[in-house]
């Protein structure tokens, strides 16, 4: 096996050990994108040198052994062969699962930049002890993964470059999938990515820069008078103008466009321009996006303030299932006692479908969809905050594609309304009692089964049958919510109208000795 690969051996590259920023470089080239030369030591290499029992030793030990290595007669004919010509090296780490769709290692592992032929025995000893150091067991610890002891090693030609930086195929901030962010500084990244150098940055969307320019009093350059790199101050006149051109902007807004679509996730690269020619030095998917919500689609509370009354644990897949369709089937109901019509429930289909959602183990309403369901109800259009505050809405919602009404439409459908809620009012106690009487006799027909006698699909349509004996009668608690919820609301209204009791939750305890009450 060798012991330095070239970039473009990638035979010997995908029989061995580089690492997640190896991986990504070999896809960068593959893609026609400006990298600079680079080679890779395998994580075999150190693998095969370092004795077995050491293992099971403590980091210190480990690194003592690194310490007396001479990576010198295994790399320097390789590094010479390969780099006739180069002056300075970029020395990186590239683990096994570093840079990974779900984990990076961001500042976990060493990289040494401007590094001198005669240097990099030094600074690959360095990398390797890094695998071995107390943050990175921690972040494997954290993170529930399980020990490596390889480390593949990256000595890439040094860039030097005019400007540099990062940038990020989504806004981290704002979860916003549609925007391009852009980060940069005078001379190298180093001082960015280390968060000690203040940035320009520009978020891209729809072809639209918008610009944040930082004071650059600061970067971070060659060390001339060695190897190595040194912080100076940028020049009066270039401080508070822009690092990078709109041309170069839009230049690497549209390669994170073309990243996302070749490695199917949204991109975190660090990029270089030396003499008008964008290098990019490494990429890596963002990890963090599931904890990040994208503002750029529909705006959706979950809530479940109500609801974790009747689901209050850990509800499985298999019960979510079920009480899905069950909501969906009972709003629907509940729009057409109403006065919606049968065309405008059927237009809101995927609202009804999607009344409640499933978060980590626990059921929440899903605020958009029922707030879209309120603004179906006669009378919304007329007077929506009334029908908000009725209906107990704290959070405002502006829809974007509700139908208004015309007024004469509306005040005709909130009359219909009202004398059908007038006559269900009249006739509630009849219809309870006779709900009441119709799930008492279908629970005694259903319990008097013997289910462990019917085969599997005799099982399926006796619950299919039940489902829908159920969910077709069930106006009469559908009309008894509906006016408790306005008696409720007007009593609390009342309340503080007339100044009864300076409790806030009055109104609750008024009702909690009843015995009679039924969620």
């Amino acid at each position: 096996m060798k012991s330095l690969i070239a970039s473009n051996d990638i035979d010997q590259l995908l029989k061995v050990g580089i690492g997640g920023k190896a991986r990504n470089l070999i896809q960068l080239e593959k893609i026609g994108m400006g990298v600079p030369k680079w080679a890779v030591i395998p994580q075999e290499v150190l693998l095969s040198i370092l004795p077995t029992e050491l293992f099971d030793r403590d980091n210190e030990e480990v690194n003592k052994y690194i310490d007396s290595l001479d990576v010198v007669s295994i790399l320097s004919q390789s590094i010479q062969e390969l780099f006739p010509e180069t002056q300075y090296f970029a020395v990186r780490s590239s683990s096994v699962d570093e840079d990974s769709p779900e984990f990076s290692f961001a500042g976990q592992f060493q990289s040494y930049l401007y590094v001198s032929q005669g240097e990099i025995e030094d600074k690959v000893k360095l990398v390797w002890k890094s695998a071995f150091s107390d943050r990175v067991k921690s972040y494997r610890e954290e993170n529930a993964l399980p020990a490596q002891f390889g480390i593949a090693v990256i000595i890439q030609e040094m860039v030097n470059a005019e400007v540099a930086g990062v940038a990020f195929g989504v806004d981290p901030t704002t979860g916003n999938r549609n925007a391009r962010v852009i980060s940069s500084v005078y001379g190298l990244g180093e001082g960015l990515v280390s968060g000690e150098l203040n940035a320009d940055t520009y978020t891209c969307i729809n072809g639209n820069i918008e610009r944040t320019l930082a004071d650059k009093r600061e970067a971070i350059v060659r060390d001339e008078s060695g190897s190595g790199i040194k912080k100076v101050n940028v020049p009066e006149e270039k401080r508070v103008i822009s690092s990078l051109t709109d041309q170069e902007i839009e230049k690497i807004a549209g390669v994170l466009s073309t990243l996302q679509d070749e490695f199917g996730k949204p991109q975190d690269i660090e990029f270089a321009f030396s003499r008008d020619q964008l290098y990019l030095l490494q990429t890596r998917p963002i990890t963090s996006l599931h904890n990040v919500a994208d503002n750029s689609g529909d705006y959706i509370v979950w809530d479940n303030s109500n609801i974790i009354e009747s689901y209050p644990g850990v509800t499985t897949p298999l019960t979510f299932s079920f009480i899905i369709k069950m909501y969906e089937a009972v709003y629907k109901q509940f729009c057409e006692f109403m006065g919606v019509g049968p065309r405008e429930i059927d237009e809101h289909s995927t609202t009804f479908a999607n009344m409640l959602g499933l978060i980590k183990g626990r059921v929440y309403y899903n605020l958009l969809s029922w707030y879209k369901v309120l603004a179906l109800l006669p009378g919304y259009s007329i007077n929506a905050e009334f029908m908000e505050n009725m209906m107990g809405v704290k959070e405002r919602f502006e829809l974007k594609e509700q139908k208004k009404l015309a007024k004469s439409t509306a005040y005709w459908r909130l009359i219909i309304t009202i004398i059908r809620m007038i006559r269900s009012l009249i006739y509630l106690p009849k219809q309870r009692r006779e709900f009441l009487e119709f799930l008492e006799k279908t629970m005694k027909e259903y319990e008097a089964i013997d289910f462990n006698k019917l085969r599997s699909d005799e099982l399926m349509h006796v619950y299919l049958r039940f489902e829908q004996i159920l969910l077709k009668k069930w106006n009469a608690p559908l009309v008894n919510d509906f006016f408790a919820m306005i008696y409720f609301g007007t009593l609390e209204k009342l309340i503080k109208k007339w100044s009864i009791g300076q409790h806030i939750n009055l109104h609750n305890d008024l009702h909690c000795g009843s015995n009679d009450i039924i969620s």
